[in-house]
This record gives structure tokens, C-alpha cells and sequence, in this order.
């Protein structure tokens, strides 16, 4: 008789309906100490991805999602409007490049074409990456990185009055041979701007 194969933790966590915050600052490379979620090697380029959004939760409440001043209609109509998008397949196109750490995603591409493509428009102005104490240019280089290399936290201005911060605060990864998992979890802070090109 063959025991059943255990189901890998993050795979458990991908099914699952239980909430559990992940431990902050998971993630940093073997090699330099350097935090950011790494891929395999054979990842690096440009990709044309189909991605499906299977599920669309807010376990915490409305008052989570965000809108300007926490108002919950607008928080009501975002939730509505991903749930509309389930099961409806998404072409992307995500790069990965990379650094001495390992291969990282290009955060400034990647946001836009994920933001751009559940969309259905062209609704970002730009994005720029953001240093923090935690993950900055002169903590990479010093720890053996290049002054290019991707950051992990990001700031996303919208057309319109809107910004978005965007901060990578936990990564982990599971791998066998014949397959690979990632997950990250983020928090974005929401902030009315002047008017974005």
C-alpha cells in the first residue's frame, strides 16, 4: 500500500480558506541576504502569460480594499468588479530578469501590464520603483547587488487623481521536480493625488 503523498505547504495555503498572515520578510536569497521573491533560473525574459483569477475574498471586510476615505460603496463595487473577472483568462505580459541574487520580476513592467490587462485599459500613468529601509539601492549594492536591480516596493500612479504603494512584505517559495510555487504577500497604501498624465 502507498501512502499518499503529504500536500506541500503553500499548495495547502493556496486551497484554503483560513486566513493567516504570513511571517514578514520571508524571502531573502541564499546568496547575498537580499529580500525579494526569486524564480527559477529558466524564467528570465519577457512571457506571455494567461493568468485566471479563481477567487476574489474579503475575509476582513470591505473597509480593507480601499477607495478614497474608506468609503465602502466604492470598496463594494471594486469587489464586484473582481468577481466579475473569475474564471475569465487574462493574456499578460510579465517580464523577469537576472541580479546576482537571482531572477526577480521586473516590478515596473509587471504592475502595469497586471493593472493595464484585469482592467481592460490603459489606466496607469507610470510606475517607480521605492526605497525603504528594509529593501534600497545601497542595502543591494552592499550585499552584492547592482544599483539596477529591481526593488521590491513600488509606486503605481494611476490617470487620474489616484497613486497606489505597493510593498512586497513576504515571500516564499516551494519547489519539487516537477513543479515550482511562489507566493507574496502585499500591502498597498492608497492616496489621492494631483491630477497623473
Amino acid at each position: 500500500r502507498v501512502a499518499a503523498a503529504a500536500t506541500p505547504a503553500l499548495a495547502a495555503r493556496f486551497a484554503s480558506d483560513d486566513l493567516a498572515q504570513p511571517k514578514i520578510d520571508q524571502g531573502r536569497s541564499e546568496l547575498s541576504g537580499v529580500s525579494n521573491l526569486y524564480y527559477p533560473s529558466w524564467m528570465v525574459g519577457t512571457w506571455e502569460v494567461t493568468q485566471t483569477l479563481k477567487r476574489a475574498e474579503a475575509p476582513l471586510g470591505l473597509r480593507f480594499i480601499g477607495g478614497p476615505r474608506g468609503d465602502l460603496s466604492i470598496a463594494a463595487k471594486s469587489l464586484a468588479e473582481q468577481r466579475s473577472r473569475i474564471d475569465k483568462p487574462q493574456a499578460l505580459k510579465l517580464r523577469f530578469v537576472k541580479t546576482n541574487a537571482g531572477v526577480v520580476e521586473d516590478r515596473l513592467s509587471n504592475q502595469r501590464s497586471r493593472l493595464d490587462g484585469f482592467a481592460g485599459r490603459s489606466v496607469v500613468a507610470s510606475v517607480e520603483y521605492s526605497e525603504t529601509g528594509g529593501n534600497n539601492r545601497r542595502g543591494n549594492v552592499a550585499l552584492g547587488g547592482s544599483a539596477d536591480d529591481p526593488l521590491t516596493t513600488v509606486v503605481v500612479y494611476y490617470k487620474g487623481p489616484a497613486a497606489q504603494k505597493v510593498f512586497s512584505v513576504a515571500r516564499t517559495t516551494e519547489s519539487s521536480e516537477a513543479s515550482w510555487r511562489g507566493s507574496e504577500a502585499t500591502r498597498s497604501i492608497f492616496a489621492l493625488t494631483n491630477q497623473n498624465a
